[in-house]
């Protein structure tokens, strides 16, 4: 994923241009002798002349061969945030009079910074920052502009293309989940509530046509039936898989300050966005379900494209994360006509800001199909601190209508958590530990 620094594309080349310095050091020499011989000053001729043979000697020492640099992003995960950076080489071997290269970086959201890079040297230029974005993420932009030895000359500014990397979100350790309403199939770490050849007790039973031999319990056979007239079995439960569907709403992307809302303003790199904390929450979820051997599958509200069958397994997990990742609002909201497809029985969780109907439309779609329904809340904590006196108005209006939303959620008996509070896991916890009434479906259909 290296890039080179050769030149600006579909640029005309330039070359060596003088810096002001010596500009300046030239105006000034020349003024002094000139100056100097009209007043008939020798000293001040004496003091330019050194000035003089320094700045024309400047202009000599440079090289007609252009440096190239190679840059090379770098993603390290760190405990609550990642740390992006890019790592910028020199790769001219042959560059006479040329030893430095100013380096200009800059981020969005943040001041930028100049360095030096040395040339023809195997020490790298490496600078970094801290960032809990995630998706998909520009790198730092960065141009350079060679230094001739004297630093008199500075060469052609040359600049990358605009290079862009894909943060996968991070994974939040979560408690056990509630399980779907609907368990099915015949394998599964799951325990229904049908017969089946799983690890768990049911009851013991005369042996009838179709059972085993080894279920044959000889110590009760013995004790209710010493002359072996009946046999009787050990009867378990059978063992089946539950299934989750994410559907997460990338039609909204907003931070915490609600000034920047609608604006070109990228946000800053320590600030989490609403979709970032969705994508974070989604994976979290997505791992938790996972790891207690569920099927998950996703699929994004936002965007017409095909959605991540349910599946299971650590690849699994990171198609799901890099969907995620590639998750992110597409032009104009966009407003739903179809529900989204989710297998019958799943248990469905649906991460939005909840700032217009939509989300609440696909709920109320999924809780009428008779699925378990459990929303996100995806809005980070508001900060409104510089909204002026028509912008809190509008504040004010909205929250209102997001609260309307939300309050529809609930009477609709969806259970509503909000991922910005540090509870939620709690919240989380309980669900567990208040599941609904589960329905089992076996082979032969849907049976309570």
């Amino acid at each position: 994923m290296a890039q080179h620094l050769t030149g600006v594309p579909g640029a005309k080349p330039q070359g060596w241009r003088v810096h002001h310095t010596v500009k300046f050091g030239l105006a000034l020499s020349l003024g002094l002798i000139v100056l100097g011989v009209l007043m008939g000053r020798g000293t001040l001729i004496a003091l330019a002349t050194p000035l003089l043979i320094g700045a024309l000697w400047s202009l000599t020492e440079h090289s007609k061969a252009q440096p190239t640099m190679r840059t090379e992003p770098v993603i390290a995960d760190g405990a609550d945030a990642r740390t992006v950076g890019m790592r910028v080489l020199s790769e001219t071997s042959d560059c006479p009079g040329v030893t430095l290269a100013r380096v200009k970086v800059s981020f969005a959201g943040t001041k930028s910074r100049d360095l030096l890079l040395p040339i023809n040297d195997d020490v790298p230029l490496e600078f970094s920052i801290t960032s809990v974005r995630t998706g998909k993420r520009d790198l730092f932009g960065v141009s350079a502009v060679a230094l001739a030895r004297t630093a008199g000359l500075i060469g052609p500014q040359v600049e990358p293309a605009s290079q862009q990397i894909v943060v996968l979100p991070r994974v939040e350790p979560l408690p056990a989940l509630p399980v779907s309403a609907t368990v099915r199939g015949l394998t599964g770490p799951r325990q229904s509530r049908r017969m089946g050849d799983g690890q768990e007790f049911r009851d013991v039973s005369l042996m009838r046509p179709g059972d085993r031999l080894r279920q044959i319990d000889w110590f009760i056979t013995a004790r209710n039936a010493p002359d072996l007239e009946h046999l009787y079995v050990r009867r378990n439960l059978a063992q089946a898989e539950a299934t989750a569907m994410i559907l997460v709403d990338s039609r909204d992307d907003v931070g915490s300050e609600v000034a920047f809302w609608g604006s070109a303003h990228e946000g800053r790199p320590d600030q989490m966005t609403s979709l970032d904390i969705a994508r974070t929450a989604a994976a979290s979820l997505a791992k938790a379900s996972l790891d207690a051997g569920d099927r998950v599958g996703f699929e994004d509200l936002g965007r017409p494209r095909r959605p991540v069958l349910p599946g299971t397994g650590k690849r699994h997990l990171e198609r799901i994360r890099y969907s995620l990742a590639l998750a992110q609002p597409l032009g104009a909201p966009k407003v739903r006509t179809r529900a989204p497809f989710v297998p019958s029985g799943a248990l469905v969780y649906v991460l939005s800001t909840f700032l217009d109907e939509t989300a609440l439309a696909t709920v109320a779609s999924l809780v009428r199909s008779g699925h378990r329904v459990i929303a996100i809340d995806t809005l980070p904590t508001i900060s409104t601190w510089s909204l002026t006196q028509r912008q809190m108005l509008a504040w004010r209006l909205t929250s209102l209508d997001r609260q309307t939303q939300l309050q529809l959620t609930r009477n609709l008996g969806v259970t509503l958590v909000r991922w910005s509070d540090p509870q939620h896991q709690q919240q989380l916890a309980v669900l567990t530990a208040t599941p609904g009434d589960r329905v089992v479906a076996g082979p032969g259909g849907t049976r309570p």
